[in-house]
């Protein structure tokens, strides 16, 4: 029966959201946004589209303020608070597991969704405005671009990957953490999670965790110059942030028997 339930829940905020207007304002802010980033940037001859990518997801300002910001609007007002639907279907579930498994998964769906939508809108409003080469920039190539130091090794769509892959992982932290955060305060404080997302993020904007040894494992910004040269690298990155989400999804799972409404 909880299966049924969760999976009815599931289709219906899916479809809701895919309906609703909302949704189409959010499309349009993020690509008049990525214009507008992108148009402010000092526009020169030598840059192409690979350019305005990188500068706006290696920017760790406009990486968290806009990309994460963004993504923490959308999940709050579309995800994590459903209204009185919630409390209707919780009561009629036998293992509150099976409701916190529904709400991590619609999650990674959104996060997945968010993702490829950011890249497509970012990827197509650069190539409009600064003009599509498969290769890297004569800018980049000279060594002038400091959000694609690492051209040495990566070609720009071994980049795009990598980066898209850490993004959507690092959005997956920042939703399971707040839904991990709301089963541990049993749902009944929701400005320290709003408090505990907000200096987690500030840690990121103003301090460099990369180089902090045991912060550096809850890094979510994106490292220019020193952190993808080597494949191992990348690897682990993806490992450890792959880890932090586990972990906090198990540690939702065992406080979510106490919670009254998610």
């Amino acid at each position: 029966m909880d299966k049924d339930i969760v999976k009815n829940y599931t289709n219906f905020i899916i479809d809701k959201n895919v309906k609703s207007v909302k949704i189409i304002s959010v499309v349009f802010f993020i690509l008049l946004m990525n214009l507008v980033i992108i148009l402010l940037n000092d526009i020169d001859n030598n840059l192409n589209c690979w350019n305005g990518v990188f500068f706006v997801l290696g920017n760790k300002y406009i990486y968290i303020l806009f990309f994460i910001g963004t993504y923490l609007l959308l999940l709050n007002y579309f995800i994590i608070i459903d209204g009185n639907i919630s409390k209707m279907i919780i009561i009629r579930l036998n293992a509150k597991k099976n409701w916190l498994a529904c709400k991590l998964r619609i999650i990674v769906l959104t996060g997945l969704t968010y993702t490829v939508l950011f890249f497509s809108s970012l990827i197509f409003i650069s190539i409009i405005i600064l003009g599509y080469q498969k290769n890297w920039s004569t800018y980049t190539l000279n060594g002038f671009d400091i959000y694609t130091k690492f051209h040495i090794s990566l070609t720009p769509f071994q980049s795009l990957g990598i980066y898209l892959i850490r993004c959507f992982l690092v959005l997956l932290v920042i939703g399971f953490l707040q839904v991990m955060l709301k089963t541990i305060t049993k749902n009944h404080n929701e400005g320290l999670v709003n408090a505990i997302i907000f200096i987690y993020l500030l840690m990121n904007l103003v301090m460099n965790l990369h180089n902090i040894p045991l912060l550096r494992y809850i890094s979510i910004v994106n490292s220019n110059i020193n952190f993808y040269h080597e494949i191992l690298q990348y690897l682990f990155s993806f490992l450890h942030l792959i880890l932090v989400i586990y972990l906090e999804k198990y540690v939702s799972i065992y406080f979510a028997k106490g919670v009254e409404f998610i």
